[in-house]
């Protein structure tokens, strides 16, 4: 059904524009926690290059050894890129 006043196209329009702002926002945010994420995961990285030693960086951030070796690894491959979240469905 389309509106047929111009009241009824404004706040149409309006209303379009709050849904718009809402969306952006959301996509805003989860950016802003991609990118405190992949910060998160390059101190471990480095805390492990600075110590050398898996368990004690491990001890330091509260991670596991596997995950921060996952990271480690990633970075050596991909550099920044690879501490990036990757989509976990097959």
């Amino acid at each position: 059904m389309l509106p047929e006043s111009v009241a009824e196209k404004q706040n149409l329009g309006s209303r379009l524009l709050s849904v718009n702002c809402v969306v952006n926002r959301h996509h805003f945010q989860l950016a802003c926690l991609e990118w405190r994420q992949t910060r998160k995961r390059l101190r471990w990285v480095e805390v492990f290059l600075r110590l050398g030693n898996y368990s004690v960086a491990c001890l330091k951030r509260g991670i596991s050894r596997p995950a921060l070796r996952k990271w480690v690894r990633r970075y050596q491959a991909q550099g920044n890129d690879g501490l990036s979240a990757e989509s976990g469905k097959p």
